[in-house]
């Protein structure tokens, strides 16, 4: 997902793409759609072939090229800056075999734009496949027992001893969570997971719950106890469309819940977290611009905004099927549910 922020608006779109890791001029500067509709294999030991090291990180292919970045989106200010949110970068290794000086696609079998005019040198020193896979036993570092979560999800739950975790490098850190009591008559609740930030805000006066009020410009007269009441940012922990990205964000942020705790797991209908907290924080800047009222004060603050993390807790909300919608009664929200199953393939 990738936002952009001008003057006055605040705007989003989705980009997947592909871009040569190697010199203008080698090859195909894009294999276009091809990644999305072949079917891809992970590279392991075994593998025939030469694998050329990539000469660039994916950042500066992203930062250097326009159509990927703001200008895409609108090329009016320059006081335009993007960010992107809870996107995967792969490696793609994309075959082509070399025929006396004709470097020729291993897929189409056919040669590559001129290369036939000038002789085909290697960029980098090839090497073979290496295996770039790991494995984590899913066995609960606190008791010992199973830990279980879906094929695409971050955090995994422990049953025995009601428990979150998350990989780590080479083990599992401790999750905080909390779930929503179960009610009569929603067996068939989904609970949907967001990410509850404390985190502080460096350029910008938003410590509290009545700096929010102020700066949103929110109908309710401001409390004294407000001003001492920590202010939660509130993110979803899994990916979906950006403009319901955002206005979950936002509606939530601006209403502050507060999670319960010491509930037991549901036995099923959780869908599994996609989008870790370190993506959720990098959001916030893109969700105060949307918050704030008197966007000509705050928008020219946006870039040298920072926040650094304080605590987090993984929360759970429940949603109920009523049509083609998933709606949260406590709060009075509606999403609908294909954008919920759109989101797990992004």
């Amino acid at each position: 997902m990738v936002f952009s922020f001008d003057a006055l608006s605040v705007e989003s779109k989705i980009i997947d793409t592909n871009i040569l890791a190697l010199k203008p001029g080698t090859a195909p500067m894009s294999l276009g759609m091809r990644p999305q509709v072949l079917k891809l294999r992970y590279v392991v030991p075994g593998i025939i072939g030469n694998f050329l090291e990539p000469q660039f990180p994916f950042e500066r292919h992203v930062n250097s090229r326009p159509e990927y970045g703001s200008s895409a989106i609108k090329s009016v200010s320059p006081r335009i800056e993007a960010s992107f949110i809870g996107e995967t970068a792969s490696l793609i290794y994309s075959p082509f075999s070399v025929r006396g000086n004709v470097l020729v696609d291993a897929i189409l079998q056919t040669p590559v734009g001129d290369a036939g005019r000038s002789p085909v040198t290697l960029p980098v020193e090839p090497r073979d496949a290496e295996d770039q896979l790991s494995f984590l036993p899913m066995m609960c570092p606190s008791c010992g027992w199973d830990l279980e979560g879906e094929k695409n999800s971050l955090i995994l739950f422990c049953r025995n001893c009601t428990s979150a975790w998350q990989s780590h490098g080479s083990g599992f850190t401790s999750v905080k969570f909390a779930f929503p009591a179960a009610k009569k008559g929603s067996d068939d609740a989904i609970c949907l997971p967001f990410w509850r930030l404390d985190a502080s805000v460096t350029g910008l006066q938003l410590k509290s719950y009545a700096d929010l009020v102020r700066l949103a410009n929110l109908p309710k007269a401001i409390r004294n106890v407000w001003e001492q009441k920590q202010l939660h940012f509130w993110v979803p922990a899994f990916k979906v469309q950006p403009n319901l990205f955002l206005r979950l964000s936002t509606s939530l942020t601006a209403l502050q819940p507060e999670p319960e705790s010491n509930t037991p797991l549901p036995k099923s209908g959780i869908l599994p977290v996609t989008l870790p907290s370190s993506e959720a924080i990098e959001s916030l800047k893109v969700l105060i611009a949307s918050l704030v009222v008197p966007k000509k004060f705050v928008f020219p603050l946006l870039p040298t905004l920072s926040f650094s993390m304080n605590d987090q807790m993984l929360v759970y909300l429940r949603f109920c099927p009523r049509g083609p919608d998933l709606i949260q009664e406590d709060f009075n929200m509606s999403i609908q549910a294909s954008a919920v199953s759109w989101g797990q393939l992004i």
